[in-house]
């Protein structure tokens, strides 16, 4: 059991994920009354789903999971019972995604929701579409908890997009059963000894439909419970930003510089991204033009780039779009900030 001053008392997971661990534990012969007495948490405090205990629960029992003797790899058991409609909120949302590039996006910017430190990115590069997962339980429960996070998201993913759209499955810890075991269930390549745990696919993947999107009217009501969720857990929208701007650096490559498009980057509606932008103190608009103008200047340092080249790759329709906007942004002309800055070389 923790120690009295661990700070991880001080995180939190669905109560209902609780609820399947501690079911799916005493199935493979760990009694209740030893969950309860190593936990704290009695079955009472499980039963309202909703509810949040502290996260400490879910780490003891992947240790008395570790201890028992078993043929079968019993992390990746307990993925395939966990029922999807006890993620809750989170698991609704990503049943309206279009296609995997946005269920992706969906499940990286709500997981603190289900487990407070879980730590999911997407990463986008040229040629594979990766979802990194980290938590700190990683270091020192034995792989488990790794295991069950990315045996439950392959689980979301191959349902909605096939068995085919991994390409591999990575894991940091060493592997504690056979690699056929771990393939099997994944239906790819696993590698472990990884740099991180991991979910990869082709890029062109990401592209992929979702065959089983469900209709999209009640995204904004359930965006809206999120955003309850996350003022009640103390989880302000500043926190976005981060990632606001990143996907604004994203659609700068290919010149977007909407608030439609940035809308669908982040994966949600354009309302609630002005919503959750104002919470912060700014808007969309705003973000979008300063990062433009940034771009703007940094293009004006490589004096091989013409104005018009400028225009074009900055989204403008045409030049003098641009010339206006800029005249806007800095009080002078494209061409007298490039003369400018030519003379400071």
């Amino acid at each position: 059991m923790f120690s009295s001053n661990d700070p991880s008392k001080k995180h939190h997971i669905l109560a209902s994920l609780g609820n399947v661990a501690t079911f799916f534990a005493t199935s493979v012969g760990i009694p209740l009354e030893r969950i309860t007495k190593v936990t704290g948490i009695s079955t009472a405090e499980l039963m309202d789903l909703d509810s949040r205990i502290p996260e400490k629960f879910i780490l003891e029992i992947f240790r008395l999971l570790a201890k028992v003797n078993s043929k079968k790899n019993l992390s990746l058991e307990l993925a395939k019972v966990v029922p999807f409609t006890f993620l809750g909120s989170p698991w609704r949302l990503l049943k309206t995604a279009p296609d995997l590039r946005t269920i992706l996006t969906l499940f990286a910017q709500n997981s603190d929701l289900i487990v407070d430190q879980l730590e999911i990115e997407l990463i986008d590069t040229s040629t594979e579409g990766i979802l990194r997962m980290h938590h700190p339980f990683d270091e020192i429960d034995e792989g488990v908890g790794g295991e069950v996070c990315i045996g439950l998201g392959a689980r979301i993913i191959r349902e909605h997009f096939g068995d085919d759209v991994f390409t591999r499955v990575q894991f940091r810890h060493s592997a504690r059963y056979p690699v056929s075991v771990y393939e099997d269930f994944f239906q790819a390549p696993v590698v472990f000894q990884a740099d991180y745990n991991a979910l990869v696919s082709h890029r062109q993947a990401l592209d992929r439909p979702n065959k089983k999107a469900q209709r999209v009217e009640a995204r904004e009501s359930i965006e809206w419970h999120l955003d309850r969720m996350r003022q009640e857990l103390g989880k302000g929208d500043t926190d976005k930003l981060a990632d606001i701007r990143q996907a604004i650096e994203r659609n700068a490559i290919k010149g977007d510089y909407s608030v439609s498009g940035l809308a669908q980057r982040m994966a949600m509606s354009t309302r609630n991204l002005q919503r959750r932008v104002k919470a912060a103190g700014t808007s969309a608009s705003i973000l979008l033009e300063e990062a433009r103008y940034a771009k703007a200047l940094e293009l004006l340092a490589n004096k091989r780039i013409s104005i018009e080249g400028i225009a074009s790759q900055l989204g403008f329709s045409d030049e003098r779009n641009f010339r206006k906007a800029f005249q806007r942004w800095a009080k002078k002309s494209p061409a007298q900030v490039r003369r400018e800055m030519k003379c400071e070389e």
